[in-house]
């Protein structure tokens, strides 16, 4: 057993779903493989229409948890939209980056790649939502006993000198979560224990 982020699998084995020569062989290779993680890059599968569907169909059957990749992106920026546009289709935070340097080879781009990762969040508890126009990051903070308290609001290319208090839970009781509403108008702050929960709405406004 091998556990990534809290998370148990079998199989260390992670697999590709590009270049086969049909949908059935690869399903049928996926099985054979015993790998239940899944590589998809959302430039190469279309994620409606027909085809779009029926390959989103055949990696449902297989009940394997899927890590959408950047393949095909050539630029930080392609990257970075393709990365948000995963995050709100499989609902995941885990990304497989890559940034190609050469059209030929097919090299990664190491400095481009390097560019795109940001600069780590301390104490975070990966819990995190962004603003409408996705140039902030909202995220929760924990303390010394890993209470989830404070929620801070980055900039998307920020640093940690950028960070700027939104929330913090004065009852060391309460653990906090956050999230948006359907209509992306508001961050939804919880903050709750075993017996009640509270609920605080901050309006989202497109530039902040």
């Amino acid at each position: 057993m091998v556990t990534f982020y809290g998370r148990q699998f079998s199989s260390r084995l992670l697999i590709g779903t590009a270049l086969y020569p049909s949908p059935a062989v690869m399903q049928q290779a996926i099985r054979a493989s015993g790998a239940e993680i899944v590589t998809v890059s959302l430039r190469r599968e279309a994620a409606g229409g027909k085809a779009g569907n029926a390959f989103w169909s055949l990696i449902n059957e297989l009940g394997v948890t899927v890590l959408p990749n950047t393949a095909g992106c050539r630029t930080v920026r392609e990257a970075v939209t393709t990365a948000k546009l995963a995050r709100e289709l499989f609902g995941t935070p885990w990304i497989k980056l890559e940034v190609i340097a050469d059209d030929e080879t097919l090299q990664p781009d190491v400095v481009g790649l390097v560019e795109v990762l940001p600069e780590p969040v301390e104490s975070a508890t990966g819990d995190f939502t962004w603003s409408p126009d996705s140039n902030w990051l909202f995220w929760i903070w924990r303390d010394d006993n890993g209470r989830p308290a404070k929620i801070f609001r980055r900039p998307a290319r920020g640093g940690t000198g950028d960070d700027v208090l939104v929330y913090e839970e004065p009852d060391d009781g309460f653990f906090l979560s956050i999230g948006r509403t359907s209509s992306d108008a508001y961050i939804v702050i919880g903050a709750g224990d075993r017996q009640c929960d509270h609920r605080r709405e901050l309006r989202l406004e497109r530039s902040i």
